[in-house]
């Protein structure tokens, strides 16, 4: 049996911690645009952008290598939003399907104290959800 040891996480833990509502967040995603909200959890927890920074620079310096259909954008998305519930408890993350300049894709989007941002699993770049100038059209989103 072959075992692997677990890459020790830079971030044990994460601070600060903010605590939102269902309510919340499907009004704000509402008031985005975003016609398919599908929240699972009543209870949201999220940090503020330098350490959904630090997150994204963590868990994309060790995402396995894209493979077109069988580990492309809806993989990297699901794998970034699991690893951040998974190791820090954070479901204010989730992930967000729609139209890009390039086509379809899917991306994750992050809850802080001043709103949502997009983070894109694959380079770790985020900005704002109100920002449109990258051409990024999210109608679906998936959290908690």
């Amino acid at each position: 049996m072959c075992m692997s040891k677990k890459k020790e996480s830079a971030l044990k833990t994460i601070k600060p911690r903010y605590q939102t509502t269902f309510n919340n967040l499907y009004a704000q995603l509402q008031e985005a645009g975003v016609k398919k909200i599908s929240l699972r959890d009543t209870e949201f927890q999220y940090t503020d952008l330098a350490t959904w920074h630090r997150i994204a620079a963590e868990l994309t310096g060790y995402m396995p290598t894209y493979t077109p259909e069988f580990f492309d954008c809806d993989d990297f998305g699901i794998v970034f939003w699991a690893e951040c519930v998974r190791r820090w408890q954070l479901n204010g993350c989730g992930i967000a399907i729609g139209d890009t300049p390039e086509g379809r894709h899917a991306w994750n989007l992050a809850f802080t104290p001043d709103g949502f941002i997009f983070i894109e699993p694959q380079t770790g770049e985020s900005w704002p959800l109100l920002d449109k100038s990258r051409g990024y059209i999210c109608d679906t989103v998936e959290m908690g």
